[in-house]
């Protein structure tokens, strides 16, 4: 018998090279019945196929995937608009975070030890306006509806 989670559950999918913060995130977001994670990839082939496969709301996605960066951005961006992309990185250059930005990224939160952000907290690194994927500039906080 499969349990269906509410219908505001967001699905999401953590795409990172690292199991460790992979577990870390799956027992914050656990705390959270907003959230069920569907999958997990370790790098950006298995990251696109869970994406088609699961077909997630979110994808926590590492900056540092192997075989990620801004390619895979954009590829999961063209095949899924509606699917919302949270960049979660060590990297903190402002060019980095713009390149993802422009790419197709809704947010990017900078790996800080602390995994609060992640909950919906994280804020447009640079302390300036941002430009998302709709071409419009944001003074707000990131956010990706649900959280």
């Amino acid at each position: 018998m499969v349990v269906e989670p509410p219908r505001s559950a967001r699905t999401v999918l953590l795409c990172d090279d690292q199991s460790e913060l992979r577990d870390a995130i799956i027992l914050l977001l656990g705390n959270f019945p907003r959230f069920r994670v569907v999958g997990q990839a370790t790098d950006g082939v298995s990251c696109l196929r869970r994406i088609a496969d699961s077909r997630p709301d979110i994808v926590i996605m590492d900056v540092s995937l192997p075989g990620g960066g801004v390619d895979l951005v954009r590829s999961a961006r063209a095949g899924h608009p509606d699917m919302h992309i949270v960049m979660f990185s060590g990297h903190d250059e402002a060019s980095m975070q713009a390149d993802m930005l422009a790419a197709g990224a809704d947010c990017y939160v900078i790996k800080t030890g602390r995994l609060k952000p992640l909950r919906g907290h994280g804020q447009p690194v640079g302390g300036g306006p941002r430009t998302g994927r709709s071409g419009r500039t944001s003074h707000r906080p990131a956010s990706v509806p649900g959280w």
